[in-house]
């Protein structure tokens, strides 16, 4: 491990440390946000209320995480009984079938108790329901009328809009009222079962299980399901899949959601150090040497520093005839009328123009003693000429 990988591996210890040190430290921030599962202990979820049942259901308590349809399929296989079914939840609105298929199985013998702000066109359609907020009221007080009328008084508070029924069907009976004796819980006889809904979820969250003596109004509620085993839905809760999967159960927990990501940090952490110092060096290959190009160069230096431009340009001329010949199809280049002809059909260029281009060319290739600017100009000529052709 190189000194750099120390220096990022100690920093990275540091940060932890501190960062863990200062999350420690600070106070907890409660999270006043609706969940209503049995996996929260947050104020507004139900994981107290879960733990207790069993006290009231001694035939069982079981978490159903699939669809009615899903769960009904299985109990026809399954071949079981009549039960009770809870459901906590902020709307309850599930599917037309799925509404009418849990109507059928209260009608059956079923027990379906759902605690909810809304519940779905379907339900309130069929049922003829309507449920109604108080929007200036930051909780209720809650009293039973029947079966339990000597359980009054249960004040809840942190509750911002309670609701209540503002309308529900004549065969109702009218179990626990408000402060302002509207309708909270109803009781509606369904066939050979019943229906037990609530207008109000909160009152069966954590919060007000642990507050005052409100865990009463709770045992009270949920002991009007006669005894038999009860199946506590958690569909829909989680996530809007529906299911609480491991992870994000993992996520849910703050020491296991730190333990989660620092395992996540040390991972990459490993592999970018342990890739880093394991990896072959790649060689490097020099490019192909241009050897043809070399030996121009070579040859261009030579003549430069010797000075001798009127043999260079001889030469210069010679490789020009040899690549007219080649582009121009011709058998020889010589500085005659016949050359200059076919050389000016070649190029589009008049004949006597031609002949003054060859001309020139001749008088630079009979030159003894060339400067560098004439030499310049022959390069100059060839090349305009070579690009025409």
């Amino acid at each position: 491990m190189s000194n750099r990988e120390r220096i990022i591996l100690a920093v990275l210890v540091l940060l932890v440390v501190v960062v863990g040190y200062m999350e420690n430290d600070r106070p907890p921030v409660v999270d006043w946000t609706p969940s209503f599962s049995r996996y929260h202990r947050k104020p507004y979820g139900c994981k107290h209320l879960y733990e207790r049942l069993p006290d009231l259901f001694p035939k069982g308590v079981r978490t159903v995480e699939r669809t009615a349809t899903e769960e009904a399929r299985s109990r026809y296989y399954n071949e079981d009984g009549a039960r009770a079914q809870l459901y906590v939840n902020g709307t309850f609105a599930p599917p037309a079938h799925e509404a009418r298929l849990l109507l059928d199985q209260v009608a059956a013998g079923d027990h379906l108790f759902i605690a909810a702000w809304s519940f779905g066109r379907t339900i309130n359609d069929t049922l003829g329901l309507a449920t109604d907020a108080i929007p200036d009221r930051d909780g209720m007080t809650v009293r039973f009328l029947r079966p339990h009328p000597e359980k009054r008084g249960f004040d809840l508070s942190r509750m911002p809009g309670p609701h209540f029924f503002s309308k529900y069907p004549e065969e109702a009976t009218v179990v626990a009222v408000n402060g302002r004796s509207e309708p909270v819980l109803l009781f509606v006889p369904w066939g050979e079962g019943a229906l037990w809904l609530c207008a109000e979820p909160r009152i069966l969250t954590n919060f007000n299980m642990v507050k005052d003596r409100n865990a009463e109004l709770v045992a009270a509620a949920l002991s009007l399901l006669p005894d038999m085993p009860l199946e506590w839905n958690e569909f829909r809760k989680a996530n809007p899949d529906g299911r609480m999967t491991p992870l994000r159960w993992i996520l849910d927990q703050p020491a296991l959601n730190w333990a989660y990501f620092l395992t996540l940090a040390l991972v990459l952490l490993y592999l970018l150090t342990n890739t880093r110092r394991r990896q072959r060096a790649i060689p490097l290959i020099p490019p192909v040497a241009n050897d043809s190009r070399d030996f121009v160069h070579t040859v261009g230096r030579l003549y430069y520093n010797k000075g001798d431009h009127a043999d260079l340009a001889r030469k210069m001329i010679v490789h020009f005839k040899d690549d007219v010949r080649q582009r121009a199809h011709i058998g020889r280049f010589a500085y005659d009328d016949d050359t200059a002809e076919r050389l000016a059909r070649r190029t589009g260029m008049s004949t006597g123009a031609m002949k003054d281009l060859l001309r020139r060319i001749e008088d630079h290739e009979r030159q003894t003693r060339i400067s560098p600017l004439q030499l310049v100009e022959l390069d100059n000529l060839l090349h305009g000429l070579r690009t025409k052709l």
